[in-house]
């Protein structure tokens, strides 16, 4: 259960991060800055690679769990500079940013739960489907946010962007615990005992007693000692 706990707030960031593509797109495009498109996406990368580094520096006594947790608010307040900020490509700028800042840190962060979560043995397909499920949420977002440029607005895809933070923001309030993603303890394989070798009957007295065959034991005559004369 944890671990699709993961995968669920995997894809709302991807969804995030498609629809806000598109939305950055039709912004620029409609504030007559089409070719600031790339810039704003090249600056997301940006500020998620700095982020990403500057994480490796947080201190081990904050657990995963919090991390995830609080990681949650930074893309949800983007996206509500987001859907304020059409009418404006620096405000925009701010707001890419933002959220630039949250994607590398989430990302991390849920790497590391999904250790704790899932068998050794399995982690491997655990990392490849946790990528798969950013990449194909990413798809989805991409997707409804052009349906919503077409039909509504150029900044309609921003919406899409908040629905799913806010989404993962109550995931990520509701389950992420640090009882739920506690660490596992490997237990110690316990090595096979050697049978012992059967040990052979000791010959003794029938009472227990050692040093005879089991037979009764012999009582010795008296010795009679002649009389003196």
């Amino acid at each position: 259960m944890p671990y699709v706990l993961l995968l669920a707030g995997m894809a709302l960031l991807g969804a995030c991060f498609g629809s806000v593509q598109v939305g950055v797109t039709a912004t620029t495009e409609a504030l007559g800055r089409p070719g600031a498109a790339g810039l704003l996406y090249g600056f997301i990368g940006f500020t998620s690679s700095l982020a990403g580094i500057a994480a490796a520096g947080l201190p081990a006594r904050w657990e995963l769990a919090s991390r995830l947790r609080a990681g949650t608010v930074l893309p949800f307040a983007a996206t509500c500079v987001l859907l304020v900020s059409a009418g404006s490509l620096w405000s925009l700028t701010a707001a890419v940013g933002l959220l630039g800042v949250a994607v590398a840190p989430q990302m991390i962060t849920m790497f590391g739960l999904v250790e704790r979560t899932v068998p050794a043995v399995r982690l491997g397909e655990a990392m490849a489907a946790l990528v798969s499920a950013l990449i194909l949420a990413q798809s989805a977002g991409t997707f409804l946010g052009g349906w919503a440029t077409t039909h509504f607005a150029a900044a309609a895809p921003f919406a899409i962007t908040a629905a799913a933070a806010a989404a993962a923001l109550l995931l990520a309030a509701c389950t992420a615990t640090e009882q739920r993603y506690r660490r596992r303890i490997p237990t110690a394989p316990t090595a096979p005992t050697a049978p012992t070798a059967p040990t052979a009957p000791t010959k003794g007295r029938s009472d227990g007693r050692p040093g005879g065959s089991g037979a009764q034991p012999r009582i010795a005559a008296p010795v009679r000692r002649a009389p003196r004369t």
